[in-house]
């Protein structure tokens, strides 16, 4: 029976028929990205801004599994590069991955301060930091953009999802790719090219973001052809890429954090002890 899901068959495939098979993967998500990218905008343009923000989500989705299959590329430890095929499959460590290259983190640390916010399963946030508990951000976000349902909240129940005026989609994971499709980075020689200027970088928390862009040149030099004649449209993805295309994340555990209820619960009972003095009747 066929089966869908199989990425991880390309780890029993020779080096270059790897890079064959994510080559392939790559062009496909470019197009298809470029086409909901057309479609968005012909919907925006005809004010259907529910149809708009289903497609959003869906393409940085896709966007994000570009990113993934670069990162696959470019990380030399196999046992590490074989999260990636997780990832790839999974809506949180896809959103994770468009919210970080749609950001401009300044160094490695960043990004690892950024895991804190956006994986946990809920948290606390208001005016005073705990008066509500919400769910994940962008797991949140992205079920609104998709779907109408009934939810729970602190004091009620409520209709949410499919007005486009309570939520945002950030796309700028989906600009990145198309300027990586535009640059030729999209293909088989792409992510070999990713993989050569990548063999045996060693980066840490300190690392500043500087060391990516000079690695993102490398590969766009690798990648464009001597006779090359930059368009404006290759012109600007020359500019956004190596500002863009930052470090691999499939050392970093992406995968939602659950978090328990009655702690967030307990948090807020604590806090309200402290402000109203009750600390002094325990």
């Amino acid at each position: 029976m066929k089966q869908a899901r199989r990425l991880h068959r390309i780890f029993d495939l020779k080096r270059e028929e790897r890079f064959s098979v994510i080559g392939d993967g790559l062009e496909h998500l470019g197009a298809h990205v470029e086409q909901l990218m057309s479609s968005i905008e012909h919907l925006l343009r005809e004010g259907q801004k529910s149809g708009a923000g289903a497609l959003q989500a869906i393409c940085v989705e896709e966007s994000a599994k570009a990113l993934i299959l670069l990162d696959i590329a470019r990380t030399h430890d196999q046992g590490m590069a074989r999260k990636g095929c997780n990832y790839f499959y999974s809506h949180l460590p896809r959103l994770i991955y468009a919210n970080v290259h749609a950001s401009n983190p300044a160094d490695f640390r960043e990004i690892e301060r950024y895991l804190t916010w956006l994986r946990p399963s809920h948290y606390l946030d208001g005016p005073n930091d705990v008066d509500w508990i919400w769910r994940n951000d962008l797991l949140r976000t992205r079920e609104n953009a998709l779907y109408v349902d009934y939810e729970e909240t602190d004091d009620d129940y409520m209709w949410t999802g499919g007005d486009p005026d309570q939520f945002h989609v950030d796309m700028g994971a989906a600009r990145l790719v198309l300027a990586m499709k535009h640059a030729g980075l999209l293909t088989a020689r792409g992510a070999q090219a990713t993989a050569a200027a990548w063999k045996g970088a060693t980066f840490d928390s300190d690392t500043r973001w500087e060391f990516c862009r000079d690695k993102a040149w490398e590969v766009l030099k690798a990648t464009l052809t001597s006779d090359t004649v930059p368009s404006e449209k290759l012109r600007s993805a020359l500019r956004l890429i190596p500002e863009k295309w930052t470090f691999p994340l499939l050392s970093l555990e992406l995968k939602e954090e659950p978090v328990s209820m009655d702690t967030l619960k307990e948090r807020q009972d604590r806090y309200l002890s402290r402000q109203y003095g009750l600390d002094d009747y325990w």
